[in-house]
């Protein structure tokens, strides 16, 4: 596992593991969609409430909802504030995001 989400650093004086913003966003993603196949009984990729495991994790719900969107799900605020998602076929996914030019 720490091949996929760090990276190794060597030298100096200490040797270890260091994880950087993409590794990050990559393993919460990863967590994501664990949950979403795991709470969802019905194999539908679908699951009408992220809030509260997101609150497990310490993740914004607007953080949430854009890894998810990345990951080709679409996600919908209800009227009651939860972020709920779903996997659709075909898969939509968004626009690369591109720099600022400077």
């Amino acid at each position: 596992l720490f091949e996929i989400f760090t990276t190794r650093m060597e030298g100096g004086k200490e040797n270890g593991y260091i994880a950087s913003r993409q590794l990050k966003d990559k393993r919460l993603m990863y967590l994501l969609i664990l949950y979403v196949i795991a709470s969802d009984a019905s194999k539908e990729m679908k699951v009408s409430s992220i809030n509260q495991f997101c609150k497990d994790i310490k993740l914004d719900d607007k953080n949430a909802a854009m890894l998810l969107r990345e990951a080709g799900f679409a996600v919908k605020k209800s009227g009651t504030g939860d972020w709920g998602c779903a996997l659709n076929a075909p898969l939509k996914f968004p626009p690369p995001k591109r720099g600022k030019r400077s």
